[in-house]
């Protein structure tokens, strides 16, 4: 009996022990002396200027670090400031690996990052440089063809900064991202996306990988965008291109005021008429790849809508209620720029029209489109 209280007792003060040493580790193990060798290690991945506040070890809460105050400046083609700044972000290490002399992560936490996303007017993302061993090209600089063939030949030897990202779980709440497209809306101001909830699970390059998402668009007091899908196998040369995905989209019913003024505009284009309110939401899903062509199905409602229309002579006429829908199943071909509508339909209270055809040369000033359309 005695033999077995000394027993219980030794496990109690082991325990004991184990509890104290997770506790008293991140006050007595100070990761921030090693600040320089970790930011020396994102260097050839992220041709930025990275930067953090704080770092320390956690192990209560799983086997990690916290990093909190994170920020990773902007390309200087883009302009100043940050291009992502994060306030905390919390990565924990599987165990067993970890035993072996590995280290491998099991989940990735961020909380209130706010990401800034630009396309340029040549079509360029803010973001292209990053990868294996990328780096910030000023504006005004061309790369050498052979610079671009020792640039693809460095991204078909592995998959880059993406071979340790290979995790469980990885979690992003309040996120806040901004776009701003100087391509197809050089005038807008960024659309904002707000309150974003992301969960991705078993984020690998050689399976596919699921994902949800909430958020807040268009000025929502709360999340009014759902977005839940597949994507993947990605590959080990992460071609984005190739990459085949599975999304279904879905946006709650928005005021027709609450849509920017922009997007507003130009979806009445050569209309005499112009939407006064309504209530507008949508469906769709989509499939393939851009490489092999993605196949599209969606629906499109504005809900009691009132539209106002100009006449010649300068008056103008209201009308009543309106229930409009439109809907399109359609496969995009990216490579060549050609949209083909397998079926489109346009019902304005109860009549409908159903239409067919191609769309040419979307990505350029001007596209031509070839419909047939018949009412029923």
């Amino acid at each position: 009996v005695a033999a077995g209280v000394a027993v219980l007792v030794g496990v109690a003060v082991l325990l004991i022990l184990l509890i104290l040493c997770a506790v008293l580790a991140p006050f007595i193990v100070d990761l921030n002396k090693y600040k320089r060798t970790i930011l020396a290690q994102l260097e050839p991945y992220v041709p930025r200027e990275v930067d953090f506040q704080h770092v320390e070890l956690t192990l209560l809460t799983g086997i990690g670090a916290e990093i909190q105050g994170l920020r990773v400046s902007e390309n200087p083609r883009f302009g100043d400031g940050d291009f992502l700044v994060l306030n905390t972000l919390k990565v924990r290490i599987r165990i067993l690996p970890l035993l072996k002399g590995e280290i491998k992560v099991s989940r990735i936490t961020m909380n209130e990052p706010v990401v800034h996303l630009i396309r340029d007017s040549q079509g360029v993302f803010n973001f292209s440089d990053f990868g294996g061993g990328g780096k910030v090209v000023p504006e005004g600089e061309r790369e050498t063809e052979t610079q671009v063939a020792h640039a693809e030949k460095e991204a078909d030897t592995g998959p880059g900064v993406l071979a340790w990202l290979l995790v469980n779980s990885l979690d992003l709440r309040n996120g806040t991202v901004t776009y701003r497209d100087e391509l197809l809306f050089p005038e807008a101001p960024p659309l904002a996306v707000e309150a974003l909830d992301l969960t991705v699970k078993d984020l690998s390059l050689s399976k596919p990988v699921t994902l949800n998402l909430d958020a807040g668009v268009f000025k929502s007091s709360g999340q009014n965008l759902h977005l839940a899908g597949v994507v993947g196998p990605m590959g080990d040369t992460l071609v984005a291109d190739r990459i085949p995905f599975q999304i279904s989209c879905k946006l709650d019913p928005l005021p027709w005021d609450a849509v920017p003024h922009e997007v507003r505009t130009r979806a009445m284009t050569g209309s005499p008429y112009r939407v006064l309110n309504g209530s507008l939401r949508w469906d769709l899903v989509a499939e393939g790849s851009l490489q092999d062509g993605v196949r599209t199905r969606a629906e499109c409602h504005l809900d009691d809508a009132v539209f106002q229309k100009s006449e010649v002579d300068g008056t103008e006429t209201r009308t009543g209620r309106i229930q409009l829908a439109l809907t399109e199943v359609a496969v995009l071909n990216h490579p060549e720029q050609t949209l083909e509508i397998e079926s489109a339909g346009i019902s304005l209270n109860g009549n409908r029209v159903l239409m067919q055809g191609r769309v040419e040369n979307y990505l350029e000033a001007v596209s031509y489109t070839h419909l047939r359309a018949h009412e029923t």
